[in-house]
């Protein structure tokens, strides 16, 4: 028995606007196994809609679930009350059972593509205490959607355009992406939420527009289609880096971008007081201050790594015309960037992880991965000096001690046995970089089964991942009102291979590589002081027991002061008051 579920696989402003960019078709289907599990709703034990009305603050409907809906062997939701397919008109996709089957295909989608082999090689676990991640697609009028921890969701807006239509944020295959991005991102590396780093807020908006774009990258549809049948003049690397056009497209109108974020860009770092050119293409080249918003400096990153997949696509492409029957070779090659950019997660230090962190984490996955991957790993390098991430490529350097080894037996032990994991880490701390008297925690280890191919049969190697946390002290010098001593999380992570042998072994860069981060995370502190958002956790709670929606909690112990809770500031960049995300789009 199969599942099909249909949804769109771009935003509908390319339908809407009838210019040079093409599709074969608005609706791919997404064939999953139909395990018994799935139900009205939709809902399914991984992911359930919850379609809340936001005026009556009841729920809508469900659509309905129909087993064997086709023969025998394909199940599928009712869509009867609409047509979808080529020649749908846009207000067909507005229908209330598509409103809900869209995001849930797509947040399906996507965790297929995180859990697949190729990619994590493992089932994801949310930072929030549910198996199950929520969807609401019609949270209320609002420009914005985003991740909230708190509740376990991923929450969805619509608002009238300038043009007289309606956005749905739960159409746009590019925001779903995004936001589940998020989720899965929190689950994978849950310290980068209480992050006051703003490159650490930063890495967590970098990651989740690479995913999306990503998905554009690897769909051959897409891909044949901008070769096949839109126009000549398209430039095609730049049309596959374009995030949330419909939603750009108009919150970003006086600007004349026709689109959110663009991954093909120059910027990198640059002196505090950089001022930008407000006009979409001139930001594109702009350089970020220090210390700056976390979705700008976001773009530093994700237009580096993106240049990493221009690379590998143009070092991959050898027919005379670059663009021609692309779809064959670019693909391949994007997946084989994909695995690099989201395995160099379970790389990824604990704690407050920066540009740095995640760059050395690249470079690790990288030579994990493949026996060649010089070309990715010098074209990182070379994007994080233009970019000015960092001034020498030697700040990226992190090889592991050479004498250290583990037996595979002793591998196996210390996954299954927690006291066994902390003793070693007490015995070793020093090559783990644990500062001596420092407390410190042996989080629960993962293995992960990976592969170079989806194909079942595909040949798989086991990683098996530690992770060891613990907290350090920087003094910062916030005025009379706040304390002086600040607690940061830092860690390590030790990955292994089957034959005991150290793939990486990273722990967080605290400003040693990276100078200018102790300064951003200072400033970062005295701006949400400044704005009222850093407060007592006996402050911060609202009528519901719940943290409000600004607030970054302030806990004091034994003088020392701790952030909590800054992933929730995020928001205000879109609109003051929206309702408790961690995690925005804008």
């Amino acid at each position: 028995m199969r599942l099909h579920l249909p949804h769109l696989i771009q935003d509908r402003q390319y339908l809407r606007d009838g210019g040079d960019i093409l599709l074969a078709t608005p609706v791919q289907t997404l064939n999953l196994p139909d395990d018994g599990l799935f139900g009205d709703g939709p809902v399914h034990p991984r992911v359930a809609v919850v379609d809340l009305d936001a005026e009556t603050h009841r729920l809508r409907p469900p659509t309905r679930f129909l087993p064997q809906a086709v023969g025998r062997t394909v199940s599928a939701y009712d869509l009867a009350s609409v047509q979808i397919d080529a020649d749908s008109p846009l207000e067909s996709f507005e229908s209330d059972d598509f409103l809900r089957l869209n995001p849930f295909a797509t947040v399906l989608k996507t965790l297929q593509f995180f859990e697949s082999k190729e990619i994590l090689g493992r089932p994801v676990r949310w930072a929030f205490p549910s198996e199950q991640l929520l969807i609401v697609p019609r949270a209320g009028e609002m420009k914005n959607a985003f991740y909230d921890r708190s509740t376990g969701s991923l929450q969805f807006y619509h608002h009238p355009a300038a043009g007289g239509h309606t956005v749905y944020t739960a159409l746009s295959h590019d925001i779903i992406v995004h936001e589940t991005t998020h989720a899965i991102l929190d689950g994978l590396a849950p310290d980068l939420y209480h992050a006051s780093n703003p490159q650490s807020l930063a890495l967590h908006e970098a990651l989740a527009d690479l995913a999306a774009i990503t998905q554009t990258l690897v769909n051959e549809m897409i891909v044949f289609s901008l070769d096949s049948l839109s126009s000549s003049t398209v430039d095609a690397l730049e049309a596959l880096s374009r995030l949330a056009e419909e939603f750009g497209a108009d919150v970003r109108l006086p600007e004349g971008a026709g689109f959110l974020r663009r991954l093909k860009n120059d910027r990198g770092l640059g002196p505090t007081g950089t001022a930008g050119s407000p006009a979409a293409d001139a930001l594109d080249h702009a350089a970020v201050p220090l210390p700056s918003d976390p979705h700008a400096l976001s773009q530093v990153l994700s237009g580096a790594v993106y240049a990493v997949f221009e690379m590998r696509m143009r070092n991959t492409h050898r027919s005379g015309d670059f663009f021609a029957g692309l779809e064959a070779e670019f693909c391949p090659a994007a997946r084989r960037v994909a695995r690099i950019v989201f395995r160099a997660l379970d790389y990824l230090p604990p704690g407050e992880a920066g540009f740095v962190d995640y760059g050395r984490a690249f470079l690790n996955a990288a030579a994990a991965t493949y026996k060649r991957p010089q070309l990715e790993q010098k074209a990182l390098i070379g994007e994080f000096v233009r970019r000015r991430i960092v001034s020498d490529p030697a700040e990226l350097e992190s090889a592991p001690p050479a004498d250290f080894r583990l037996d595979p037996v002793e591998i196996d032990r210390l996954a299954a046995d927690p006291a066994a994991l902390e003793k070693f880490a007490r015995e070793h701390r020093e090559t783990l970089g644990i500062p001596a008297g420092a407390d410190f925690e042996a989080l629960d280890p993962v293995q992960a089964h990976r592969a170079l191919k989806s194909n079942p049969a595909a040949k798989t190697s086991r990683e098996t991942i530690f992770r060891f946390r613990w907290r350090e002290t920087e003094q910062y010098d916030l005025g009379p009102s706040l304390p002086g001593a600040w607690s940061i999380v830092c860690g390590t992570t030790l990955v292994l291979d089957d034959a005991g042998k150290i793939l990486s072994m990273l722990t967080t860069d605290t400003g040693r590589a990276a100078p200018d981060r102790a300064s951003s995370r200072s400033a970062m502190l005295s701006r949400w002081a400044a704005e009222g958002r850093l407060v007592p956790e006996e402050a911060a709670l609202g009528p519901d027991g719940r943290p409000r929606s600004d607030a970054v909690l302030l806990r004091i112990d034994g003088g020392v002061a701790r952030a909590e809770g800054g992933g929730r500031t995020l928001h205000i960049a879109v609109m003051a008051g929206a309702l408790s995300p961690a995690m925005d789009l804008e």
